[in-house]
């Protein structure tokens, strides 16, 4: 009974909060929601974008043993 009632309270939960709300808190909730998201994403592709480019400028060792070899 108890798996059950868990799921069950937090959708009651959420639901009474989003019907809750008046158009513009809403829509105040809706912009912080959207902001946080395009932060995170931002964040991430930033992050990827100079992890690509930190592999790129490292030099590749079998070209560097190919001219310099003994």
């Amino acid at each position: 009974m108890e798996s059950t009632a868990s799921p069950a309270t937090y959708v009651a939960s959420g639901t009474a909060f989003v019907f809750g709300l008046t158009v513009n808190e809403f829509a105040a909730v809706a912009g912080i929601v959207v902001a946080v998201a395009t932060f995170c994403l931002n964040w991430y592709y930033k992050e990827r974008a100079a992890k690509a480019l930190e592999q790129s400028l490292k030099p590749k060792e079998d070209a560097v043993d190919y001219f310099f070899e003994d």
